[in-house]
C-alpha cells in the first residue's frame, strides 16, 4: 500500500510533464528511491522525511556547486529530484578494495572542505554538531530484553568518556562530516568520474568520525586501517588523531548495529534488502566488529559481547 502511494505521489509532482516509466531502487538505500524516465531524460527520486530533507537539501545545493553530487532538479516538502547518474555504486562494482577506498576518501576531503570553498555557507544552524549520547539514547528501544539495555548503556557511558577524554586531549577541528560514506552512496558515470549522494545524516565532528564511520559502514578489515589513515593524512597534510579514531570505531560499530537491530523490526520498511535476517546478519557483523575491537583495547565494560544478543 505504501509503495503504491509513494508512486501516486512521485507521479504527480509537477517538475515532469511525460513520465514514462518509474524504478524502485535498492543496494543499500535507506529511503525509498527511484529512477524515473520522464521527458526524454532519467531523473533520481528520493523520498524522505522534513528532517533529513533540511540536511539534504542545504549540502545537495552546496556540493553540486563543488561538482561532488549530481545536479539537484527539483524538490518539495518531500521529494528530492536530480539527474539520474548512469553507472554503478562502489558497492557493486569489480575493483580492489583499495581502489574503492582512495575513490571514497578522496571526495569525502572535498566533503570535508566543503565549507570554505563555497560562497553558501554552511554553519552550526543548518547542520547540527553530533551528539554521540543523544544519537545512542535515540536507538535504544524500550521494549529491549532488559539485560540488553543494561549492557548497552553500560558500554555507552563507557566509549562516551573514552571519546570525551580523547577529545580534550587532541587538537582536532569540527568539519562538515558525511557520516554515511558506504561504497553504496559513492557512484561512478561510464566516465570514471565519481560522486558522492545521501547527505541526510551529516554533521560537524572530527575528522576521526567521518573515517571511523566510513571503515565501520563498508566492514573494511583492522588491516586495512593505516592506510586509510595514512592516505587521509597525505592527501590533506593533516593529523589524524588514532586513539580518537579508535573509539569512534568503537562507537560506530555499537550504533550501527543498533540501528540494523532495530530495523529488523521495522514492519514498515518497504525496501527488498530489509528483510529480518538480512537486518540482523548486518547487525550481528558491526557488534562482532565492536567485540573484537575492545578485547583488543582491553575494556573490561564491554562484556557481556554484544553478539550474544542477536
Amino acid at each position: 500500500m505504501r509503495m503504491a502511494l509513494l508512486l501516486k505521489s512521485l507521479s504527480a509532482l509537477p517538475c515532469f510533464n511525460n513520465i514514462t516509466q518509474i524504478s524502485a531502487m535498492t543496494g543499500g538505500l535507506s529511503n525509498p528511491c527511484f529512477k524515473v524516465a520522464a521527458d526524454n531524460n532519467f531523473y533520481f527520486a528520493k523520498f524522505t522525511n522534513e528532517q533529513q530533507l533540511a540536511n539534504e537539501l542545504t549540502l545537495a545545493k552546496i556540493a553540486e556547486f563543488d561538482g561532488i553530487t549530481p545536479k539537484l532538479y527539483y524538490h518539495d516538502e518531500q521529494w528530492l529530484i536530480s539527474h539520474f547518474i548512469d553507472g554503478n555504486n562502489l558497492a557493486v562494482e569489480q575493483i580492489p578494495l583499495k581502489t574503492k577506498i582512495k575513490i571514497s576518501i578522496e571526495l569525502m576531503i572535498r566533503f570535508h572542505q566543503l565549507t570554505g570553498s563555497n560562497p553558501e555557507k554552511i554553519n552550526t544552524e543548518t547542520i547540527e554538531t553530533l551528539n554521540t549520547r543523544e544519537n545512542f539514547n535515540g536507538l535504544i528501544c524500550p521494549d529491549y530484553d532488559v539485560n540488553l539495555i543494561r549492557t548497552l548503556n553500560n558500554i555507552g557511558s563507557v566509549i562516551e568518556t573514552l571519546i570525551t577524554s580523547e577529545i580534550k586531549t587532541s587538537s582536532n577541528n569540527l568539519v562538515c562530516c558525511h557520516c554515511d560514506i558506504n561504497f553504496s552512496n559513492v557512484l561512478r558515470d561510464n566516465k570514471q568520474r565519481a560522486w558522492l549522494i545521501d547527505f541526510e545524516y551529516a554533521c560537524f565532528a572530527p575528522v576521526e568520525f567521518d573515517l571511523a564511520m566510513f571503515i565501520a559502514v563498508n566492514n573494511i578489515p583492522e588491516s586495512e586501517m593505516c592506510f586509510i589513515i595514512d592516505y587521509y593524512k597525505q592527501r590533506t597534510n593533516s593529523a589524524v588523531e588514532t586513539g580518537l579514531l579508535r573509539h569512534y570505531l568503537l562507537y560506530c560499530y555499537l550504533i550501527n548495529g543498533l540501528w540494523y537491530y532495530n530495523m529488523s523490526f521495522d514492519k514498515t520498511a518497504v525496501l527488498q534488502h530489509r528483510t529480518q535476517s538480512n537486518m540482523l546478519k548486518l547487525a550481528a557483523e558491526q557488534w562482532q566488529a565492536f567485540d573484537r575491537l575492545s578485547s583488543q583495547l582491553e575494556i573490561p565494560e564491554a562484556a557481556p559481547p554484544l553478539q550474544e544478543f542477536i
